[in-house]
């Protein structure tokens, strides 16, 4: 992206993943090929505090034999407490396979992500073989009922009037750069909020996973670009915007804070814009997220504009 300089170097935390030989892949789909962990909630009865939850991970079978395994979901809520433990079933890995394994559940007494209201729950899926416990993926994440229909977003039923701010997506602080602990990210964005903001629109490229996790955090609604370079581009070009707008939705689907994906910080052609919708109805097609772009308004594909 041309208006932000590539400052180079590692500027927030690097994870090592050692993984054995039967794992869950990691939402990494560019370098890895691999799509990682996909946790969602349905059938919303937000008086009741009730939804169905739904766990989808993809696993992998690096040995030479076929793996009988199972898929065990537990989760937990803001105190470390088990509101829910589920599982799958067994399931055959093949080897040399890699397969999605699934667990679903209706759980009871969910507290809501809302706007101001950052409520987060750990997803822990394992995947377990003759009842041992042989991998394990924490993700951390949220549940809320969306809705866009007559112009409007209604977030938990209730209508929401969206204000807030554009902000770089480097939000970097002056004479520190991009290279900020979480704790200065959440004071940072918190002041969003505390000019009372429920939105912020990340220009032009996907923000940080550290600022995502802050927004997840203090309640702070997103709208999450991908890649664009003011214009509507062709040919290779704008395949590599469709790839990009692909790893961000893999990379960033479980944040509940991400309600909006920006297709490009220009009006795209209807073609464009149906290439990138189909990124979001394959890789997130339960996320509750509307997809769309600026100067988009007469649009009969994008789900917004403005």
């Amino acid at each position: 992206m041309n208006l932000y300089a590539n400052y180079g170097g590692i500027n927030k935390s690097v994870r090592l993943h050692l993984t054995p030989a039967v794992y869950q892949t990691l939402p990494l789909y560019s370098s890895l090929g691999t799509t990682g962990t996909y946790v969602w909630g349905d059938a919303y009865d937000i008086a009741g505090r009730s939804a169905t939850v739904h766990v989808e991970s993809e696993a992998r079978n690096d040995t030479a034999t076929d793996r009988t395994v199972t898929l065990a979901v537990t989760v937990r809520d803001l105190d470390g407490k088990t509101v829910a433990q589920f599982d799958g079933g067994d399931a055959v890995l093949k080897a040399g396979q890699t397969s999605a394994l699934k667990a679903e559940k209706r759980v009871n007494g969910l507290n809501f992500w809302s706007w101001g209201y950052g409520y987060l729950y750990t997803v822990t899926t394992a995947i377990r073989e003759n009842g041992k416990v042989i991998d394990a993926v924490d993700t951390r994440t949220g549940f809320r009922k969306t809705e866009f229909a007559n112009g409007r977003l209604t977030l938990n039923d209730r209508v929401l009037f969206l204000k807030g701010y554009a902000q770089r997506t480097t939000n970097e602080w002056p004479g520190v750069g991009m290279s900020v602990p979480p704790w200065v990210s959440d004071f940072g964005n918190n002041l969003m909020l505390e000019g009372n903001g429920n939105l912020v629109r990340w220009m032009h490229v996907t923000p940080s996973k550290q600022d995502v996790r802050s927004a997840d955090r203090l309640g702070l609604i997103e709208a999450m670009g991908a890649g664009d370079s003011e214009g509507d581009p062709h040919g290779r070009r704008f395949d590599q915007r469709v790839e990009v707008i692909r790893d961000a939705i893999i990379y960033n689907r479980n944040n509940p804070s991400i309600l909006f994906y920006e297709g490009g910080n220009k009006g795209i052609t209807e073609d464009h814009m149906a290439m990138l919708k189909a990124m979001r109805d394959r890789y997130d097609p339960h996320g509750g997220r509307a997809i769309g772009a600026r100067e988009m308004l007469d649009s009969k594909i994008a789900e917004y504009g403005g």
